[in-house]
């Protein structure tokens, strides 16, 4: 749980719409395993919106109490440009640059939203149960040529 910077300056030229879930899981775990909070955010494009948008993408997966279980979520925060213009990150290099530029602006946003997923999901077992961090942990971020790879 580090300290979040401030939004670049240049991200004031965009805005966070739509949230949404990709997926949810809830698996057993063998007995014994032994697994941590992790948090990874990345960057993709949506196919077909008019005007071009993009969306930032969490992967939060965390062990239920006693370790009986892992939960997981992909949430999706949609990013347009306050301008109504086309957001324009076509090369790898332009993408990641655009991650480096958004994620503190979406962080806790997302964080909080699947924050109630996973208690969502973890309600459901027979001994339901979750321990999340309060604050928002600093997401790993994952850049493109992380993922084409």
């Amino acid at each position: 749980m580090g300290e979040f910077p401030l939004p670049t300056p240049a991200a004031s030229r965009y805005f966070l719409g739509a949230l949404s879930v990709l997926r949810s899981m809830c698996n057993p775990l063998p007995p014994a395993t032994d697994i941590e909070i992790s948090t990874r955010m990345w960057l993709a494009e949506i196919e077909g919106s008019n005007p071009k948008s993009i969306a930032l993408c969490l992967q939060v997966t965390a062990p239920t109490i006693g370790g009986t279980h892992v939960v997981g979520v992909d949430s999706t925060a949609y990013v347009t440009r306050s301008d109504g213009q086309s957001v324009t990150a076509d090369t790898p290099g332009e993408r990641d640059e655009l991650l480096r530029e958004l994620w503190s602006m979406a962080a806790h946003v997302l964080w909080d939203y699947s924050a109630m997923h996973l208690r969502l999901l973890a309600s459901g077992l027979l001994h339901p149960g979750i321990e999340l961090p309060t604050s928002t942990p600093s997401p790993t971020l994952v850049f493109d040529a992380e993922l084409n790879n």
